[in-house]
């Protein structure tokens, strides 16, 4: 289990924070949530813990602790059911209110992996869905892209009990489009 103080009054700040990129894509705006550094706080109450649960782990079983992490720590509701309209949040966000989805989950994974294992992580658009893709350094089989003569391996963080390499099934032959995360 892992226990965070989250602060009410960036949290406060959050709710109040203009929309980064008012004529952008979602591409955009995803990344820039992405890029969001988290407090010192949250960093040492969140990376600490799970820094240790992974510690000695394979990177294959590092990130799949990480994704059951994400998959399982939250409950899911669409931004719409929540908030009536798209409200992206950061990683933060996403330990402080009592739902999430795709693409807030897609964003604290991605932080996870490229803070606590070093890997490059890249976005995966679908129809209508948010996922992440990591590109590992050992030879790990399953669903994947690839981008730059590199694989990028499926990880969704909304696809419950998924572990890493495995598309959500409703995904399958859906277009997909890569949105590097660039810091």
């Amino acid at each position: 289990d892992v226990y965070v103080d989250v602060n009410l009054n960036l949290m406060k700040f959050y709710s109040r924070y203009p929309h980064p990129f008012r004529n952008a894509t979602d591409h955009d705006t995803w990344v820039f949530y992405a890029e969001a550094p988290l407090s010192a706080q949250m960093e040492s109450q969140l990376f600490n813990p799970l820094a240790e649960a992974i510690r000695g782990m394979s990177q294959e079983d590092a990130a799949n602790l990480l994704i059951n992490f994400v998959q399982t720590a939250f409950r899911y509701m669409t931004d719409d059911e929540q908030w009536g309209y798209e409200r992206p949040f950061f990683p933060e966000e996403t330990l402080y209110y009592p739902y999430s989805d795709c693409e807030d989950r897609s964003i604290l994974y991605a932080r996870l992996v490229r803070e606590l294992l070093g890997l490059d992580v890249v976005f995966l658009h679908y129809p209508g869905h948010l996922a992440t893709a990591v590109c590992f350094e050992e030879d790990i089989q399953g669903d994947h892209i690839v981008l730059d003569d590199k694989k990028y391996i499926v990880c969704d963080p909304t696809y419950i009990n998924a572990t890493i390499g495995m598309q959500m099934p409703t995904m399958n032959g859906c277009e997909v489009k890569s949105v590097r995360i660039n810091d």
